[in-house]
């Protein structure tokens, strides 16, 4: 049903707001305000860790599979209650509908969850999928369903401009797994130059680019508090263009019909190579604030 949290989805927050007890494993929340209003047991190695972000009613110091090993062996068998699964089985067909909905949106600007999707189409199984910081990354973790690809963001202090040295980084430490980059053009533009790097070690990453024009997260927050949009539109430089200039292969798209062919040689070259993708800057990816 997707992620829970702020880049989450509202069917993975009622989800958990429909649950009786919440059960956090060797993980966390940033705010009080993204878990349900439900009793939490919150399971972590590292004390410091437990309830340091939101009150939890029972905390617990422990490696996450032998304390649930030893959760499992103090509680009873409960009777199946058919009106929750049968809700939660709703909530998840609802959930795989919108992502089959948009995976076949051909709008133009392009859709950006038809984006995610896309890149779902070609991305390997053991793919290394670094995201950086905007509007495209509520897109990605809510519409992109991992079937054993690894993902990496950082959340902390608006690090614009992390997924791409990010990628480059994780190319180095595993040259045989595909490396994709997720990123918008404003935090792509503030490292853009590393892409001679790239082609200079023979990173053979693949970059995406949300390219909408703007920083649409901030037009987001000004929304939100009643201002109106203010210096979030800027120009861009041709991407395509320049990562072929810096010895790459770059590919610029704002038909998405010919999204999948520009992805598909982008993914079969041996070489760094960039996707500039025009995306629809109104549509704007919703902030989850707390399970409904």
């Amino acid at each position: 049903m997707g992620v829970l949290g702020s880049i989450g989805t509202p069917h993975a927050a009622q989800a958990a707001r429909e649950g009786d007890l919440f059960i956090v494993l060797g993980s966390g929340f940033r705010q009080r305000n993204l878990v349900p209003d439900v009793p939490i047991i919150q399971v972590d190695i590292n004390a410091a860790r437990v309830g340091r972000s939101f009150p939890v009613d029972v905390g617990l110091v422990g490696d996450a599979i032998f304390t649930v090993r030893e959760l499992t062996k103090r509680v009873t068998p409960k009777v199946r209650d058919p009106e929750y699964f049968e809700k939660i089985d709703n909530i998840k067909r609802n959930y795989q509908e919108m992502i089959l909905d948009e995976s076949k949106d051909m709008s133009t600007p392009i859709n950006p969850g038809f984006l995610v999707q896309s890149v779902k189409l070609h991305a390997d199984k053991d793919a290394y999928i670094c995201v950086d910081v905007g509007d495209h990354t509520y897109w990605f973790y809510k519409k992109y369903q991992c079937t054993g690809e690894k993902t990496l963001m950082s959340s902390n202090m608006v690090s614009m401009g992390f997924a791409f040295l990010a990628s480059l980084a994780a190319q180095l430490e595993y040259p045989g797994r595909q490396v994709i980059c997720i990123t918008g053009d404003g935090g792509f533009a503030m490292v853009m130059a590393d892409f001679t790097t790239a082609v200079r070690n023979n990173l053979p990453v693949k970059v995406i680019v949300f390219n909408d024009g703007k920083l649409k997260n901030i037009k987001k927050e000004q929304g939100m508090y009643g201002y109106l949009e203010y210096g979030t539109q800027f120009i861009n430089p041709d991407f395509a263009a320049f990562a072929e200039s810096c010895g790459g292969e770059g590919y610029r798209v704002d038909n998405p019909e010919q999204l999948d062919e520009a992805l598909q040689k982008a993914f079969n070259s041996d070489k760094p190579a960039l996707v500039d993708v025009i995306v629809d800057p109104e549509r704007m990816a919703p902030i989850v604030l707390r399970p409904p």
